[in-house]
């Protein structure tokens, strides 16, 4: 749900976030052990997600979300996506 992986520093608490099997729908709300109905989450939003579905945004929502925050919240996210996937923004900015 937040986006970090296994290892990385959480941005929540400040430690290596530890990675969980969560389940969509919960397993008391009838949900199975099926794979379509497992996600990995880090601790954090695993339990602060008990008794929530998440429908992730798609592309569009984001960038709408993105472009109505503060310039300086724009470039935090700019900052982390370039640590996130570093090849990618490399071959981005060659592009222009």
């Amino acid at each position: 749900m937040c986006g970090v992986v296994a290892a990385e520093i959480h941005p929540f608490d400040g430690r290596p976030a530890k990675i969980q099997l969560g389940h969509v729908p919960d397993k008391w709300k009838g949900g199975s052990d099926e794979a379509d109905n497992l996600r990995l989450l880090c601790l954090i939003c695993n339990e602060s997600a008990f008794d929530l579905t998440l429908t992730r945004p798609d592309s569009i929502s984001l960038l709408i979300q993105t472009r109505c925050v503060p310039n300086k919240v724009q470039f935090d996210v700019m900052e982390w996506l370039v640590k996130k996937i570093p090849e990618q923004a490399r071959a981005l900015v060659r592009k222009l």
